[in-house]
């Protein structure tokens, strides 16, 4: 019976420890990652050459009105690039189509993909060898732009003497569930990258976003460049990884005003995207994958279970250890409640999302579960229809989830 109470004790600890945590890295976020609307640089005498790199791959949905708000844009001295990488729809079509409508553009068709590389790494990695800009921005095909933030974003940049810049897009509106699976991942990957501490050069943390990630063309040059990167899943991240190694000085802001997109537009398409994070995420290793399952249930499930369990308790006459499992459910619920008010109307995450959060973690762990026994049953994994080992996919890991 002791050992029981010990284990409870010490799941309630941690538990609570984990979503103080939570909490201290929301508000840190949101004290110290800029918007990019509050920052107010002058604009340079000239402007700098900027190349924007698309890699598309089966984007007909989504690039053409994507790429219509990029080419609203005013920057004054602007190229981009457009990839389309192996597309079986009419991509390729419309991406030459833009290019024959406006010079700016230009059109990147790839056709074969050579063994040891990602399809999008390989992608990004021909867009770049087709630039010629001072800055290179890193975007995907179904951004939207708006207001002036090509100019914002580059002003900084030459203002502070930025090496990369990764902006955080708004995430449009989804249904209750899907958004509250969102806000979770985004939680738990801001509580390991530490969004707030990138821009410290001091610091070790590192990240990188892929719907804009605008680089200094010379800091990039400094780097492995993107074949150090070419089986690396979380390539954008990565791309952040080798700045910031490279002694560049980075920053990430918060562009909720001026990008959107949607990342998922249902759930059946996140379970799908979950997939590629046997590698990220598991290092393609069912320890690590079962490890990782019984800390998302068992943390992020701690508020209601201590509460519930402590009220049950409770209510048939447990002592001093009910009332710990209700003080600590009500700390860890006011933790999240907290969070989420803040970090939350900062990101553009609607409170209400707390209503689903608990299904959420249970839909986000059936999707960890499906990850791991397709990643188990293939191998490895299937992506962007070509299949990667789990043996190249570990020796090649740069990003650490």
């Amino acid at each position: 019976m002791l050992g029981a109470y010990i284990l409870l004790g010490a799941w309630l600890g941690v538990a609570v420890l984990y979503w103080l945590y939570a909490l201290y890295a929301s508000v840190q976020t949101v004290r110290k990652v800029p918007r990019l609307c509050n920052v107010e640089a002058t604009p340079p005498t000239s402007w700098p050459r900027l190349s924007v790199v698309v890699a598309a791959r089966n984007e007909e949905d989504s690039i053409a009105t994507a790429m219509q708000s990029l080419l609203e844009q005013d920057y004054p001295n602007l190229q981009i690039v457009l990839v389309d990488d192996r597309s079986e729809d009419r991509t390729g079509e419309i991406i030459d189509d833009l290019a024959g409508r406006d010079a700016r553009v230009a059109a990147v068709h790839l056709r074969d993909l050579p063994a040891g590389w990602l399809g999008k790494v390989h992608a990004l990695q021909r867009g770049l060898e087709a630039c010629d800009g001072t800055y290179v921005l890193f975007t995907d095909a179904d951004v939207h732009f708006s207001g002036d933030v090509l100019r914002r974003a580059v002003a900084w940049c030459e203002r502070d003497r930025l090496d990369l810049l990764a902006a955080l897009p708004g995430l449009w509106p989804t249904g209750g569930l899907l958004t509250a699976m969102i806000a979770t991942f985004l939680r738990q990957l801001n509580m390991r990258m530490r969004f707030w501490a990138v821009g410290d050069p001091r610091s070790k943390a590192y990240m990188g976003v892929g719907a804009f990630n605008l680089v200094r063309r010379e800091a990039l040059d400094r780097t492995p460049g993107f074949e150090w990167l070419r089986l690396e899943i979380g390539d954008d991240a990565g791309l952040g990884l080798m700045v910031k190694r490279s002694g560049g000085r980075c920053v990430i802001c918060n562009a909720r005003q001026y990008l959107g997109l949607h990342w998922y537009s249902t759930i059946a398409q996140m379970m799908r995207g979950m997939e590629k994070g046997f590698a990220p995420i598991a290092d393609c290793r069912l320890w690590r994958a079962a490890m990782t399952l019984v800390m998302l249930l068992a943390l992020e499930w701690a508020p209601p279970a201590a509460l519930l369990g402590g009220a049950v308790w409770a209510a048939l006459g447990g002592g001093a250890w009910a009332w710990a499992m209700l003080g600590g459910g009500t700390v860890m619920v006011g933790c999240a409640v907290a969070g989420t008010a803040g970090a939350g109307q900062w990101a553009g995450i609607p409170l209400r999302a707390l209503l689903y959060w608990p299904a959420s973690v249970l839909v986000m762990a059936a999707g960890m579960v499906r990850m791991t026994v397709m990643g188990l049953r293939r191998g490895g994994v299937q992506w962007r229809d070509t299949f990667y080992t789990c043996r190249e996919l570990r020796q090649n890991r740069r990003v650490k989830l």
